[in-house]
């Protein structure tokens, strides 16, 4: 049987660039949220994954994204033990209390997450997530930094500052 395929037509372009490689984000905390979810089997028709896709927002590194696979429905007690014990530390860090049914639930509730890098399969560095914690906990961010002390008010009237004295000649 023969199959006539059509040419296709495709004209280079000389002057098309290569895209720029992506870099490690750098390690620290970032403001971010989970962007999209989904459940799928896994590599091996074993078991299943969930996997998430974070955005982050800031401080820096804006719009870049950081993936996770978990493991969550494996043959290895282990695997899906991890899994189970960082889907715990994310709803903590969304602040879902329920049940989780779908991981959609998880999807663009701010939260912070603790970034560095690791060796993935064929040793190469990739991003990797450390850490979940909500908005507001994260030492240091501006959600809970220290809220500076007031300035006190002049004791007396030689500790005033000059402008607050009454002879300006305007």
């Amino acid at each position: 049987m023969n199959i006539d395929i059509p040419p296709m037509g495709f004209k280079p372009d000389p002057n098309v660039q290569a895209s720029p490689a992506r870099t490690l984000i750098p390690p620290g905390w970032y403001e971010t949220y989970i962007s999209a979810s989904e459940i799928k089997r896994n590599n091996k028709d074993t078991g299943y994954n969930c996997s998430l896709t974070f955005t982050i927002t800031g401080p820096t590194s804006e719009n870049r994204k950081v993936f996770k696979n978990l493991a969550y429905v494996n043959p290895s007690a282990q695997a899906q033990e991890i899994a189970e014990k960082e889907l715990h530390l994310i709803c903590a860090a969304v602040q879902l209390t329920g049940n989780l049914d779908h991981p959609t639930q998880l999807e663009n509730v701010p939260m912070r997450i603790r970034i560095g890098a690791k060796k993935d399969n064929r040793g190469e560095m990739e991003t990797a997530i450390y850490e979940y914690k909500k908005f507001s906990d994260v030492p240091g961010s501006a959600a809970t930094a220290p809220v500076p002390p007031p300035i006190a008010a002049p004791k007396t009237a030689t500790d005033a500052p000059p402008w607050t004295e009454d002879d300006i000649p305007f």
